[in-house]
């Protein structure tokens, strides 16, 4: 390869076949298997396009001049988390191309468009995903060596070659090369094969470089393709019948190889380790290199397995073996009405995310069975994994009971590894707190009948096309908590049902008894404290986040370290278990520091969380310090966490007034207390104690 992305121009082109082209027949002598008119220029012909999609440009004004399409694809989706969450077959929230070992079931043509890429009514040309890396100066991503053999998009595309396996193409609007106006971001097209991979010559970042091609070809050719232009004939659509063109393929006399006359400008070799490889017989500009007609117009009849249609999944349905909040029913639907994908939002079902569709599907979630979740709960007991029970050395631990329920401290050290900044105490309750009447199990099951107004909201990218939603569902009381993603959506304490206000009691004591637990075993034990790092008061609770988890949900390592919270976390866990760990954050000198640079840290304390059991973080220097996060281990979990949002840390006066308005608790319920140690409730009003808040508030 000359330098300036030249093709090396040989002394005499090699191939066996060179005398019979020479002599070939004319087009008119073979009417079966014609060869294209080498120099007519067609729509195959057209202008090249960009290598990489503008980034500038909407794809609203890149196809503002192109015809609309003759149909409506079968799924289509305006955000790509959308489309991997409804589809079964594209599950590849990055990348191109989906497999499963190695196989692939569905790929996405969308905004790296490569200079020789096509995209017709039959036929899809395309370069392989894969050795790309992002430009420092541009961000965009480019090519600067030669693409490897070990891509996994590669070894997929190939096993398709091989083994005939059709698969889902998509296409993005973000493709230059569409041929209509697309009429959503993502458009499910139609099944293809692979008919063709080969490596040919591409500019690279400072030089020509070697890339992998693949071509696609529709498995139905007698079916029209919906991204046909509307009212074009089928010729001009690019819709030819098997047999009416062939392309021809020679062999290289240098490496035995064939290969076929892929290009306008002649033919080449193909074969990457051959010394002539992409020697044409003229010099050209690599750019200026286009395919030929024939190669763009053969037609190649499927020989592969038969297949269902499966590009449209049915809807989700109620099974008598389930409770609903299985890994499955997490996952989106296709909507019926307009086949729109749409993920699960909604804790109690989905709705359609196009904005013009009313469409609403429920599958009622059955109340989780106490066995069940007990269950889960003794198998994770038995389980006692490592990584659900890691301590490191430079922690403290110390064990108390109080009124029959366990308390387990961790005291977490400072970056010197001997002073305490903060505890995180665990208490576990009795089994009798559990089960009696009106016990923590009755809360469990009295929250799922609630309409807790749960949703997914968006974790990264919110509002864009590559949003993406927490893994949780999850809902606000009390004060406003997360400015900006939970504030339109908080209910005050005022409106909230009963099981969080009840909830609020419990934790109410269990923050306040953890508290008290610490500065005793400072003081009785002697430990080593940073000065103010773990303060002896306690801020009473005006703010309640409620998250709910189905099967696989989790959430990710995170801090609780807003200025507008105080010092003290708790959190009530109710349902299946769960591992909760905490590690420091990059750049710590704490625990493991062979990873200190590293984003994502080995925890230095994981706990599992049952039933039943209340964790408590106190000390502001843990949220600086540490991250945690949680990994659920069952189908059906609710975590309850209480904070003291300070009010006068808020400068905007409008949500000032609503972080204290919505924090008062009801008057009927602010005269109640519980009693951990002695699992009862009390009222300040009329003395009145019962095992069960209804009896006193008057709900049961």
């Amino acid at each position: 390869m000359a330098h300036g992305g030249m093709v090396k121009c040989p002394a005499k082109r090699k191939y066996k076949e060179i005398e019979e082209e020479e002599h070939a027949p004319s087009a008119s002598q073979t009417p079966e298997s014609q060869q294209a008119e080498p120099r007519r220029v067609t729509r195959s012909r057209a202008k090249l396009v960009q290598t990489v999609a503008d980034a500038h440009a909407s794809p609203s004004d890149v196809h503002a001049g192109k015809p609309e399409p003759c149909g409506q694809p079968v799924a289509w989706a305006d955000k790509r988390a959308a489309l991997n969450d409804a589809l079964p077959y594209f599950k590849a929230h990055q990348g191109s191309v989906h497999t499963k070992d190695l196989v692939p079931s569905g790929m996405l043509i969308d905004g790296i468009v490569g200079i020789r890429d096509c995209f017709y009514s039959q036929v899809i040309v395309t370069s392989i995903g894969g050795g790309r890396v992002q430009d420092p100066i541009t961000k965009t991503m480019v090519r600067t060596e030669d693409q490897g053999d070990n891509g996994k998009n590669l070894k997929a595309l190939k096993y398709a070659l091989e083994n005939k396996h059709p698969f889902v193409m998509i296409a993005g609007a973000g493709n230059n090369n569409f041929p209509v106006k697309p009429p959503h971001y993502y458009n499910v097209l139609d099944y293809f094969h692979v008919t063709d991979i080969w490596q040919e010559k591409i500019k690279g970042d400072k030089q020509p470089v070697v890339v992998y091609m693949v071509r696609l070809e529709k498995v139905r050719l007698d079916t029209k393709s919906w991204w046909t232009p509307k009212g074009v004939s089928a010729h001009e659509a690019g819709e030819f019948g098997i047999g009416t063109y062939s392309c021809a393929s020679h062999t290289c006399t240098t490496c035995q190889s064939p290969s076929k006359e892929i290009f306008e400008q002649g033919w080449t070799c193909l074969n990457s380790e051959c010394s002539k490889y992409f020697e044409l017989a003229a010099c050209f500009d690599i750019d200026d290199l286009t395919y030929s007609d024939a190669f763009l117009r053969e037609r190649t009849a499927y020989t592969g397995p038969e297949f269902d249609d499966e590009r449209v999944p049915s809807l989700p349905s109620e099974d008598n073996n389930s409770i609903g909040s299985e890994k499955e029913y997490k996952q989106g639907i296709l909507c019926p009405k307009c086949h729109c994908c749409s993920r699960r939002i909604k804790w109690d079902g989905w709705c359609c995310e196009n904005a013009e569709c009313d469409f609403k599907h429920i599958v009622p979630l059955k109340q989780t069975p106490l066995n069940g979740m007990e269950s889960e709960n003794k198998q994770m007991e038995k389980r006692r994994s490592s990584s659900a029970n890691i301590v490191h050395e430079s922690i403290i631990v110390h064990e108390t009971i109080a009124g029959g329920q366990e308390f387990k401290t961790f005291f977490l050290p400072d970056e010197d590894g001997k002073t305490a900044i903060g505890t995180i105490t665990r208490i576990r309750p009795t089994e009798a707190a559990l089960s009696r009447r009106g016990g923590i199990d009755d809360l469990y099951l009295q929250l799922q009948k609630e309409d807790l107004k749960l949703e997914r909201r968006p974790a990264k990218n919110a509002g864009c096309r590559v949003e993406e939603l927490t893994s949780h569902f999850s809902g606000n009381f009390g004060a406003p908590y997360k400015f900006g993603v939970v504030v339109k959506t908080t209910t005050s304490f005022k409106d909230a049902p009963a099981p969080i206000l009840e909830t609020l009691l419990r934790l109410t004591w269990g923050g306040k008894a953890a508290v008290e637990t610490s500065i005793n075993l400072i003081q009785d034990k002697g430990i080593k404290v940073l000065k103010n790092a773990i303060p002896s008061e306690f801020e009473q609770y005006n703010e309640q986040l409620v998250l709910g988890y189905f099967e696989n949900s989790k959430i990710s390592a995170h801090d609780d370290g807003e200025k507008e919270l105080g010092p003290n976390v708790a959190s009530l866990s109710l349902g299946s278990p769960s591992v909760m760990k905490f590690s420091p954050k990059r750049g710590k000198n704490i625990g493991d520091t062979k990873d200190i640079d590293k984003k994502k840290r080995k925890p230095v304390l994981s706990l599992t969380l049952k039933h039943g059991d209340m964790l408590v973080m106190h000390g502001e220097q843990i949220q600086k310090l540490y991250l945690h996060a949680v990994d659920p281990y069952g189908k059906h979990r609710f975590a309850l966490t209480c904070r003291h949002v300070r009010p006068n840390t808020i400068p905007d006066k409008e949500q000032r007034d609503l972080s204290v308005d919505n924090g008062k608790v009801p008057e009927r319920w602010a005269a109640v207390r519980y009693d951990g140690k002695e699992d009862r409730f009390e009222s300040s009003v009329t003395g009145e104690v019962a095992t069960s808040v209804g009896t006193i508030i008057g709900t049961g």
